[in-house]
Parts: structure tokens; sequence; C-alpha cells
């Protein structure tokens, strides 16, 4: 357990009075921007394809990445900015892969063009299929051939949300590939893709 911060009654109220509040509408969703900088998230690569033809692929990645149910049947859930051409080939597809890169420099490299494919290299997303290390699989979506583990998912259900579409998916199969009990995988914190730090 970590242990509390014993503060005194000035640090405490230092920290009160010196808290950065936001209320706005603008500087609520700035402030909690600049927040969640500093709380690490999952980072993984998320590739599906088009059923009649794999060849017709798309990946992201995402930082929003989640265990929704461990129940018998696990559920999971991630969440997409639309417009997104990766969410209208999985509104079709209905079937996903999540990669969980390793916490490398090439595994982060390659979250990084995975993340602004969307935004500014969406037309040659084939191009970055064959320039890392995928392999194809009878589920369909490509796979990260050395990643430290995967999931094969399918859709149950999308709920619109602003701007975003959240997707919820059942797990059909995992993968372990980690060679280490203690291996991490690839984090997000600070605008940049990271590996956990020491244990407190």
């Amino acid at each position: 357990m970590i242990p509390r911060p014993n503060f005194s009654n000035a640090a405490s109220s230092y920290y009160l009075h010196n808290a950065r509040r936001y209320n706005s509408s603008y500087n609520l969703q700035d402030g909690l921007r600049k927040f969640m900088r500093c709380v690490p998230q999952p980072a993984v690569i998320i590739t599906t394809c088009c059923s009649e033809n794999h060849k017709i692929r798309r990946g992201i990645t995402v930082s929003s990445f989640n265990t929704l149910s461990m129940a018998e049947h696990p559920l999971v859930s991630f969440n997409v900015q639309l417009p997104s051409r990766f969410a209208e080939l999985l509104r079709q597809s209905s079937k996903f892969i999540v990669n969980f890169p390793r916490a490398c420099r090439e595994h982060a490299a390659l979250a990084h063009t995975f993340s602004i494919a969307g935004f500014k290299i969406e037309e040659r997303i084939g191009d970055l299929f064959e320039s890392a290390k995928w392999s194809a699989t009878k589920f369909g979506p490509l796979a990260l051939t050395d990643a430290l583990g995967r999931l094969h998912c399918e859709v149950v259900e999308r709920i619109p949300v602003e701007d975003h579409e959240l997707i919820i998916g059942r797990v059909k199969s995992i993968y372990d590939l980690s060679e280490d009990a203690d291996e991490d995988a690839l984090i997000y914190a600070h605008r940049n893709y990271c590996a956990l730090g020491e244990k407190l």
C-alpha cells in the first residue's frame, strides 16, 4: 500500500488555494485535456479488415482501451473520434484485433505512426502494414507478430457519444506472447510513449 502523505494544515491550505479551477465549457475541456496528460493510458494498436477482402484493412492507435467486464465472456471497450475510416470499415466487418505493443522504441514509433494515420496518411495505410511485422490470421485482421499479446474480438455494441463512437467488443480469444511475467506493455503519458517506471 502506498503511504498517504502527511500534510500539515499549512501545506493542505496551500494546495487547496493554489489548485487550478476550470468552470466554463472551454476551460473544462482545456483543463481536462491538460490534467489527463499526466495520467498514464494504455497504447494499443487495433486492426480490422473487410470481411470479403482482407487486403482492405485499417489500423488505429488508441489510449482509451479498457476492460469493461471480466465475466465468462469478457467485454472490452475503446472509442474512436468521428469521422473515421477505421470506424466505417469496422461497421462492415465487426471483427478487430487489439495488439499490445511492447515497451520499446520500435513499437513506440509504430504506435505513433498509426496514431496519425487517420489525419495525415490514411490513404497509405496499406504501406504501414507492409513496413511492419504483421501476420495474417484466420480471424481476419492482421496481427503484430512481435507484440506483447493480442485479443481477437467481435463488436457487440456501438454507442454514439458527441463526436465519438464508443465501441464494445467481446473477447473471442487471447494470445499471450510475453517472454517474461514482468515484461511491460507500451503506455502513453505526457504526450509521449513510455515504459512503466519503478515500483513504489
